[in-house]
């Protein structure tokens, strides 16, 4: 039921709503005196309008609490360990839901007593929280373990004693570090050997997933296409890509000598690639990367020029990255 507070006039002034009476005791409206049962109290705060039942361990709102109430026209929760207005205010404690907007969390204050801690968008259960970037969010169980977004979104990020300051990632304490993360449907484990608390860290990548299509553009080594496209699918697993390429040479035009596919890695040793003309001539092709460069070179078996009008040449292999 709304109550609707009069101006009030004098210490002691009284009004009643049904069986209830609220008495003005010079700071706020007080229901029945201020207590019901004996352990929960409802008030009105003076210039605000919030109205709030306290749960208290003692008599007084100096006591430990934990406050429910509403503003305006949403609602709040308030959960306090010490305070001094029953809605957290000058308390380490502190925590408080929805506006009106839908009952969403609008205010969390920095708090840490025994297991519970938090601090802006960071949240430790039995753990000191190190200093990450404003705009990451970690949620950090014990001393090293936490789960994060950084900052620019579009990741999750499980990790071992390490966190993101922003600049570097750093280690929280004298250990080890490892790393998981996801994005854009990759995959990566990392790991960094043991260094001082506080300082910079490496990342060394240890594992790595992801599986894609892209569709580069062919060249030819002499001359030109002039209708040409191409399909790479490549799954990525570890060090090893495994890669299957599609080339439709549509209109050859001047095209000659060997066909260029840009890749989506630069190799780091040799590697050869294997298929066939599937549309016309079908003769086997082959591919080749050289160490340093991440284009694939397509031949005939016999190093001709393996392209014509109409053509369509398939080829799989395996690089190293």
């Amino acid at each position: 039921m709304a109550v609707n507070f009069p101006t009030p006039g004098f210490v002691g002034e009284t009004f009643s709503v049904g069986t209830d009476i609220w008495a003005w005791d010079g700071t706020e409206w007080l229901l029945n005196n201020g207590y019901w049962g004996g352990d929960m109290k409802m008030k009105n705060i003076a210039g605000t309008r919030f109205v709030t039942m306290a749960f208290e361990s003692a008599p007084g709102l100096g006591g430990s609490s934990m406050v429910f109430g509403m503003y305006g026209g949403g609602g709040y929760f308030v959960g306090n360990g010490h305070n001094t207005d029953g809605l957290g205010h000058g308390s380490a404690a502190s925590l408080v839901a929805d506006d009106g907007g839908g009952g969403n969390i609008s205010s969390l204050t920095a708090y840490s007593a025994g297991k519970l801690a938090w601090t802006g968008n960071m949240v430790g259960v039995n753990a000191t929280l190190p200093a990450w970037a404003a705009a990451s969010n970690a949620f950090h169980l014990g001393a090293y373990a936490s789960i994060s977004t950084i900052a620019g979104g579009g990741n999750i990020l499980v990790s071992e004693n390490a966190y993101w300051n922003g600049t570097n990632w750093k280690y929280i304490n004298t250990a080890e570090a490892a790393n998981y993360y996801q994005q854009d449907g990759t995959h990566v484990w990392r790991s960094a050997a043991s260094g001082a608390a506080g300082s910079n860290l490496t990342w060394t990548e240890v594992g790595y997933f992801t599986k894609r299509t892209t569709t580069p553009t062919p060249t030819a080594n002499v001359g030109a296409f002039t209708t040409v496209s191409c399909e790479v699918n490549y799954q990525r697993l570890g060090d090893s890509v495994f890669f299957d390429v599609t080339i439709t040479d549509t209109t050859n035009g001047t095209a000659a000598g060997w066909i260029i596919v840009p890749m989506p890695f630069t190799a780091v040793k040799e590697c050869v690639a294997a298929g066939r003309q599937a549309a016309i001539g079908g003769n086997m092709v082959q591919g080749v990367m050289l160490a340093g460069t991440s284009n694939i070179l397509v031949f005939k078996y016999d190093n001709t020029y393996p392209g014509a009008t109409g053509e369509r040449i398939t080829l799989s292999g395996r690089m190293f990255v």
